[in-house]
C-alpha cells in the first residue's frame, strides 16, 4: 500500500472537505483531509495518477506534496 500526501487546491469549507474525501475513498484504503493544511493523505494501491484525476472530477485539483 503506498501512502500519498497530496496538496489540495480549492478547499474553501467542510462540505469542500467532504466532497474529497468521497471521490478519493472508493480509491483508497484510508483517507484523511484537513481543510487547516488543505492536505489529504492518502492510503491506496492505485497509482497516484487515478487519484488526482478523481479529485480534479470532484473539482478539487491536487498535486503530491514535496
Amino acid at each position: 500500500m503506498n501512502k500519498y500526501e497530496i496538496e489540495v487546491t480549492g478547499m474553501t469549507c467542510g462540505h469542500c472537505v467532504s466532497r474529497v474525501e468521497s471521490a478519493l475513498e472508493p480509491l483508497s484504503g484510508k483517507v484523511n483531509v484537513d481543510l487547516g493544511t488543505n492536505l489529504a493523505s492518502v492510503e491506496s494501491d492505485r497509482p497516484l495518477d487515478d487519484l488526482l484525476t478523481a479529485m480534479s472530477k470532484a473539482g478539487y485539483p491536487g498535486k503530491l506534496k514535496a
